[in-house]
C-alpha cells in the first residue's frame, strides 16, 4: 500500500497544473517525515505547518 501511495504521490508531483512552472528540483523527492515535524510539541502548529507545505491553505494571496 504504501509503494503504491509513493507511486500515486510522485505521479502527482510530475502532472500537477500548479506546480507546472515550478522546478521540481527544489521539492522534496522522498517519501519520509521531515525532521521539522519532530520538533514541534503543538499539534494545531504542527497541522498548520503541514498544511502550508502542501499548499492545503486559505492564504489570500492565492485565494484572489
Amino acid at each position: 500500500m504504501k509503494e503504491k501511495y509513493i507511486s500515486f504521490w510522485r505521479h502527482s508531483l510530475e502532472h500537477s497544473k500548479k506546480l507546472e512552472f515550478y522546478d521540481l528540483k527544489v521539492f522534496k523527492d522522498e517519501f519520509f517525515t521531515s525532521d521539522y515535524l519532530s520538533q514541534l510539541r503543538n499539534f494545531n502548529e504542527r497541522r498548520n505547518l503541514v498544511k502550508f507545505r502542501v499548499s492545503n491553505h486559505k492564504l489570500m494571496i492565492e485565494l484572489g
